[in-house]
């Protein structure tokens, strides 16, 4: 999903009639959809900003809306300058919807396919992304699915790591996934990882990254 929160791709994104969202928020375009869930460029017309809302669709079942609420509270709960900021999370008459930072410009897989990073640029990336995910992981957050198309590149060369997925929160320190799809971990603040999990999630955090870059090299 977070490449139709960059904004990327070749055309202006899907049109839409002009409408608002929780009263606030006047929508621009369609950015793209997911199985769970719609995006949209929109307006905030308090602040006069532009924001990426990421919105339920109609009908999920309950267990995806728990989840998407706790996806919204674990990136609300971490601030980083290479993470992508989540302002709010609320409901409308209809769905619930999660209000996060637009970032305009592409992301590290649509960079790689065009060949338009540098070395030195791809060592920035990386620096960027083990920053934001140092600064998630002393929170007690695991990414987890770290990848060229959640690692956003801003039209000023700003790096952005995005889509912390769903997040579950777990009593224990025990890392967990859930068939193939791999989720977002929340680890206990006052519990200490184990050596095994501290290791184990350090070498995916190093070996998830490492593949990006060098894929971008």
């Amino acid at each position: 999903m977070s490449s139709i929160a960059s904004g990327r791709g070749s055309g202006p994104g899907t049109p839409t009639g002009e409408f608002e969202l929780a009263g606030r928020y006047r929508v621009v375009r369609r950015l793209g959809s997911g199985g769970a869930a719609t995006v949209f460029l929109a307006q905030d017309t308090h602040l006069d900003r532009r924001v990426a809302i990421k919105r339920l669709h109609t009908g999920s079942p309950e267990d995806a809306a728990q989840r998407f609420t706790r996806e919204a509270k674990v990136g609300a709960s971490l601030n980083h300058p290479h993470l992508v900021t989540v302002f709010d999370t609320l409901a409308d008459q209809e769905s619930v919807l999660i209000v996060m930072e637009y970032v305009e410009g592409t992301d590290l897989a649509e960079a790689i396919r065009r060949h338009t990073l540098h070395e030195a640029q791809s060592l920035d990336v990386l620096e960027a992304v083990a920053g934001a995910l140092d600064h998630a992981h002393t929170r007690g957050v695991i990414h987890r699915d770290v990848k060229p198309s959640n690692i956003l590149v801003r039209n000023d060369g700003v790096v952005k790591l995005a889509d912390l997925g769903i997040a579950k929160a777990i009593e224990d320190t025990d890392i967990t996934h859930s068939g193939a799809v791999m989720w977002v971990t929340r680890i206990k603040p006052s519990s200490k990882p184990s050596a095994s999990v501290a290791g184990s999630s350090a070498a995916l955090r190093t070996h998830s990254t490492s593949s990006c870059v060098c894929a971008a090299l």
